[in-house]
């Protein structure tokens, strides 16, 4: 029994290497000025040493990547489609370059289009599986072009089965777009339930931070406690930085949520377990979760999207809680076989705990500082 805690204990400090949380694997935005049309697409390192292919480096370290910039730049426009009036565009220059936070930026400036609509097509996706997806947010800046507080025109989830999206001005759109149908709706909603459940599979830092809450527990009317108390916090965050009333930088959330990790991992290693204060606890550290979930859900031009922002905030929560409520049901009973026996219990809470614990001070300290400010 205690080898096996051993081996908990290596697997969760292992999984400290990894993000904590992956998100999309892509992200454009397509800005449209009075006199040029810009695009940047950010993506991860992996997703961009699978576009390079066979030319790939075989590092990704700071001379991997000085050797990968000019190989980007070269087939980027692979990759990416536009097209205006039947005619594919021609990018007048591309640029790459990677961000802080390792991510990869392609930059691509087009004239402006002189006929509409122009359809964009992420070509990548054919490298990804079926359940990856990215996101396009559309700005007509024609208007305002030095603003960057801009709200998109339009926003799309983009997946392997439906990697296009059409976009026209402002004027154009409120001249001959109709409604979105009752059809569009329904595709749309259930699009958002799965990007929920995606985000909560693939955010490590959100399960890692559910499986130390029920390890502190216990009972089960005590699980039950944390797990309604986090579920209720992180849904008022989300639905209130959803909507533009919360604001927090993106980079402190994730720092802070790799605090909240570490202080549960120490606080169920102390076995100071109050169900009242863990209750109050978990609230608090739920709305800092429920900002993390946001950063994936706002930005692609919910407003104009078929059922505004109501309808697919719901869909995207329920994502997440279907998936969250199956993990506790399948967790409970291992975790309770697990404590159950005084015996166990003195090596089980301890060994993963501690786990977590390290693995939530090596997430801070990897968004914290190297990433860098921003």
């Amino acid at each position: 029994m205690t080898q096996l805690f051993l081996r908990i204990f290596l697997v969760l400090v292992m999984l400290g290497t990894a993000n904590g949380h992956t998100g999309f694997e892509n992200q454009t935005e397509v800005h449209l000025y009075p006199d040029r049309m810009e695009m940047i697409a950010r993506t991860s390192v992996s997703l961009a040493w699978m576009m390079l292919g066979a030319h790939a480096p075989s590092q990704s370290d700071e001379a991997g990547q000085n050797q990968a910039l000019p190989l980007l730049t070269a087939v980027a426009s692979q990759w990416f489609e536009m097209v205006a009036g039947g005619r594919t565009m021609v990018p007048k220059k591309v640029d790459c370059f990677f961000e802080l936070n390792r991510d990869v930026a392609l930059t691509f400036v087009y004239e402006r289009p002189k006929e509409w609509p122009v359809v964009f097509t992420a070509r990548f996706f054919r490298l990804l599986g079926p359940l990856d997806s990215g996101s396009i947010s559309f700005y007509d800046q024609t208007d305002c072009p030095a603003r960057r507080d801009v709200e998109p025109t339009v926003g799309k989830i983009l997946m392997v089965n439906d990697a296009s999206i059409s976009v026209m001005p402002k004027p154009l759109v409120a001249a001959i777009c109709p409604l979105h149908d009752e059809a569009d709706l329904k595709v749309d909603l259930c699009q958002f339930f799965i990007l929920g459940m995606k985000h909560i599979m693939t955010g490590y830092d959100h399960l890692l931070f559910l499986l130390a809450l029920i390890m502190g527990c216990r009972s089960l009317r005590a699980s039950l406690i944390v797990v309604t108390a986090f579920s209720v916090a992180h849904s008022i965050s989300l639905a209130l930085a959803s909507v533009g009333v919360v604001h927090f930088p993106n980079r402190w959330v994730e720092v802070l949520i790799g605090l909240s990790i570490v202080f549960v991992g120490v606080d169920n290693g102390l076995g100071s377990f109050n169900e009242v204060r863990r209750g109050i606890l978990t609230f608090g550290f739920g709305l800092i979760h429920g900002l993390g979930f946001a950063c994936a859900f706002t930005g692609i031009g919910l407003g104009q999207r078929a059922g505004g922002i109501a309808l697919p905030l719901l869909a995207f929560n329920l994502g997440v809680e279907f998936v969250q409520l199956l993990l506790v049901v399948i967790l409970l009973p291992l975790i309770g076989y697990l404590l159950v026996s005084p015996r166990r219990r003195k090596f089980a809470v301890p060994v993963v705990s501690g786990g977590i614990a390290l693995v939530g001070v090596i997430w801070f300290f990897q968004r914290a500082f190297a990433q860098g400010a921003g």
